[in-house]
């Protein structure tokens, strides 16, 4: 399946990516999600642990947001809140596209960024 995402920042055009972009993925389970994914590149005034991960200059990605589009008890989506909350990852298309497919248990073969 191919997902499109829309761009909302700036361009990196060494990795073909933006800085955030977003937009609803159907899954198998849970119907559409919305996912949000930031881009950013390491310096040495992150956190010690970003650092112990990451060197300095890397460009990684994380997930700002991810939710059902049906879901009732809170603001909050714990279910995919809590899958995403302390993930990141070196930033490239299939680094992304692998995750979220993982994350979302659906085949995404090409993410589009629009």
């Amino acid at each position: 399946m191919t997902v499109e995402l829309t761009k909302m920042g700036s361009d990196i055009e060494e990795l073909g990516l933006n800085h955030r972009f977003r937009g609803w993925v159907d899954t198998k389970k849970d119907g559409k999600v919305f996912v949000e994914i930031s881009v950013m590149q390491v310096h040495k005034h992150h956190s010690p642990i970003i650092l112990e991960q990451f060197n300095e200059g890397d460009w990684v990605f994380y997930f700002t947001f991810m939710f059902r589009e049906k879901f009732e008890r809170d603001s909050v989506d714990r279910k995919y809140f809590m899958k995403i909350r302390d993930f990141m990852g070196k930033a490239t298309k299939d680094n992304i596209t692998n995750t979220l497919s993982e994350l979302l248990d659906t085949e995404i073969t090409e993410m589009l960024l629009v």
